[in-house]
């Protein structure tokens, strides 16, 4: 039965911490940092911190939609343009240099 509990709060503490905190700062970041390339920086390195792993100059812009995002790997200079959807729920690595567009 405390096994039981133990896997339960596990859980809560991964939906409270990597979902409901994600994206409220990614929400947060939507409409305080404009849409210019130094602003885009600085929402990858905000968001970044909530990746797998992520490189150095990772650039995200508005409006971006990230799924399971403890499983996403992104590399150096990857840019993810406005509005796109990433699910990474089987674990997703971007490579190097990527860019992705809706």
């Amino acid at each position: 039965m405390l096994d039981f509990f133990k896997m339960v709060f596990s859980k809560f503490r991964t939906l409270a911490v990597y979902v409901v905190i994600f994206h409220f700062l990614r929400v947060l970041c939507d409409i305080l940092i404009p849409n210019f390339h130094a602003g885009n920086l600085i929402r990858g390195k905000v968001l970044g911190l909530f990746f797998k792993a992520s490189g150095r100059r990772v650039a995200i812009a508005s409006g971006c939609v990230f799924n399971s995002v403890w499983a996403l790997d992104v590399g150096d200079d990857v840019y993810i343009a406005h509005r796109c959807w990433i699910n990474a729920a089987g674990g997703l690595k971007i490579g190097k240099g990527s860019v992705f567009s809706p």
